[in-house]
């Protein structure tokens, strides 16, 4: 059985992106809390870091964040992600917007291909297991 990931670490956030994501967390899945780890741990302290179990609405929370930012017509996500192994990964998602997709299919799809979260249920953009 392959190994599943277990929590993302989100690098390279400021305090609005880090509110942001953690008020959208909430809405997704009020049980699911994100832990704001001190930049200082991985050697950059100006950096904030989100540290979020994973779960498919951790992945509608990011996606929904994203597109709020969509004004900045690309972003770009640095994460860690832990496995069920015990294995880390350093990822990144590079989030292009398109006219001519579904935005949130589009940010969905490039989400879980960056951070190699292949493992959600297709069709619905992992909303429902």
């Amino acid at each position: 059985m392959a190994a599943e990931p277990v929590k993302i670490t989100l690098f390279d956030l400021d305090h609005a992106d880090v509110q942001d994501i953690s008020r959208e967390l909430a809405t997704q899945s009020p049980g699911l809390t994100p832990e704001a780890v001190p930049g200082s741990r991985y050697g950059e302290p100006t950096m904030l870091v989100l540290a979020v179990a994973f779960a498919i609405p951790t992945i509608q929370a990011l996606a929904a964040w994203a597109l709020k930012n969509r004004r900045k017509q690309r972003i770009e996500l640095r994460a860690k992600v832990l496995y069920s192994d015990g294995s880390e990964v350093d990822r990144s998602a590079i989030i292009s917007f398109s006219e001519s997709e579904a935005p949130d299919a589009q940010v969905i799809k490039q989400l879980i291909d960056g951070l190699g979260l292949q493992g959600l249920p297709e069709g619905d953009g992992g909303a429902n297991p």
